[in-house]
């Protein structure tokens, strides 16, 4: 057996390619749309990619299942024909190519064998693969290729499915997710968990940043799976529902499209260095100095950092039709930042210009953004607190409104009327990116730089007397 664990660090989710070298065979497992990177891999192992599979209809990316569909006649693809009428797989009886998969299913590639196992929670569907070699004397599971049911530390988040109104309640969907998890208690602590995503990704709360682990170490130190295992269903549920954080804007559009249909990517765009900028473009600066992007950036843009940041930016701010010219520091970004773009849908992309030119363009003039430091906000101020509804729970500025970033534009209802706001997070990173949006909706804004804890510790050292002769 030959495993490939392959990461995708703008969405931390993990896509996974295992192939039986005897026979030449690969499946593919949560591959994304961009399927060139898995097609590489398999060709650099003398492996052909004969089966597709996938966990469940995803939220954060835009599916490959497609595009292998569209590029290779060779290609079986096996899909969950789980969970009920609203989350069926639009592809299902569309193609003798496309096989239904229930619990208990086998998917065979060579002498290696996946066998699905109904995991739903996360979503009605859900499947997790145990994966076993029959060209070695060893019957037994060796991993479970658990996608969003299991993460390292954690379980997949089963509220999800409520922000897109199909009627599911995320109360339902955690007794869901209760029972998987107690499928696993008989089973063997030594089996290695390949999760479906890792630290950073909006699909849980507490997601450990480690590649791989075994059901018994998850077992006794992943908090929900431990109160699972010892049947304290309502300690388990009070768990799962409480603290996760705001999913972006997009993650509804992302599952609609997964489980209907999507337009085909083919081959990834190209787009031309620009210096004039169409009127309608929407500017993605991706550099990632906040301080630069303060003192000096085109009109119309909007802060997203290359990095774990970007697509939280992409998905929350923009609809997926709009034109986009990308802002870079260097060419070796471009790729990067258009496989990030086109894995939540967002395919229109008009130009790319570099940072050095920020101030050459004519078609579009400069802005900046006035910036104070946190411990300068006094009470005079309007204040959108961007953290999670969570942390500003445990603490916050007097008089502040929360409205998480990555709901600004989703949530927008709840800001306060236009005018003058200064905006702060914890750390400053979360408020650099949300200003940029703010000012683009017609807000006089100001940035709160640093960090929340020095706000407070200041806010505490004045409440005690204690501020120093």
């Amino acid at each position: 057996m030959l495993l490939k664990q392959i990461y995708d660090e703008g969405l931390s989710q993990y896509s996974y390619l295992i192939g039986c070298p005897q026979e030449g065979e690969a499946i593919i497992v949560d591959p994304q749309r961009d399927i060139d990177r898995y097609q590489r891999i398999a060709k650099k192992n003398n492996l052909e990619i004969t089966h597709v599979t996938e966990t469940h209809i995803h939220a954060d990316f835009l599916s490959g299942i497609r595009e292998f569909l569209n590029e290779s006649e060779n290609v079986t693809v096996h899909l969950s024909d789980e969970g009920g009428e609203n989350w069926k797989y639009d592809l299902l009886g569309t193609d003798n190519r496309v096989k239904p998969l229930v619990s208990g299913s086998k998917i065979e590639v060579g002498s290696v064998v996946l066998e699905a196992l109904h995991t739903p929670g996360h979503t009605p569907e859900h499947l997790s693969f145990l994966v076993t070699d029959r060209s070695v004397d060893d019957p037994n599971v060796w991993f479970i290729l658990s996608g969003d049911f299991i993460f390292i530390g954690d379980l997949g988040r089963p509220d999800l499915l409520e922000e897109t109104g199909d009627g599911t309640s995320r109360e339902d969907a955690a007794e869901d997710l209760y029972e998987s998890a107690r499928l696993l208690r008989e089973e063997r602590d030594d089996i290695v968990i390949l999760p479906g995503h890792g630290a950073g990704s909006s699909c849980g709360k507490s997601l450990g940043s480690v590649p791989i682990s075994s059901l018994g170490y998850e077992k006794r130190y992943s908090n929900a799976l431990h109160l699972a295992m010892d049947g304290r269903e309502d300690d388990f549920l009070e768990n799962i529902l409480s603290g996760q954080p705001e999913p972006p804007r997009y993650f509804s559009r992302m599952k609609k499209q997964n489980r209907d249909g999507q337009p085909l990517l083919g081959a990834l765009p190209c787009p031309d260095k620009v210096i004039d900028i169409p009127d309608e473009a929407v500017i993605v600066d991706a550099r990632d100095d906040r301080e630069s992007f303060m003192d000096e950036h085109l009109e119309n843009s909007i802060h997203a950092p290359l990095g774990s940041k970007f697509c939280e930016a992409v998905g929350s701010y923009l609809d997926s039709d709009e034109l986009i010219v990308l802002l870079i520091e260097n060419e070796d970004d471009l790729d990067v930042a258009i496989r990030m773009l086109v894995r939540m849908g967002y395919d229109r992309i008009g130009g790319y210009l570099m940072s050095d030119n920020v101030g050459k363009t004519k078609s579009r003039g400069l802005k900046s953004i006035k910036s104070v430091d946190i411990t300068e906000i006094g009470s005079h101020r309007t204040v959108i607190d961007v953290r999670g509804s969570d942390e500003f729970n445990e603490a916050h500025i007097p008089g502040a409104t929360n409205v998480p970033h990555t709901r600004i534009v989703a949530d927008a209802d709840r800001l306060p009327e236009i005018g003058s706001i200064t905006v702060h997070c914890a750390s400053g990173v979360r408020a650099a990116i949300a200003v940029s949006q703010l000012a683009r909706m017609g807000y006089q804004v100001t940035y709160a730089n640093g960090k929340f804890d020095d706000w407070a510790h200041q806010a505490a050292t004045v409440a005690s007397g204690d501020v120093g002769s």
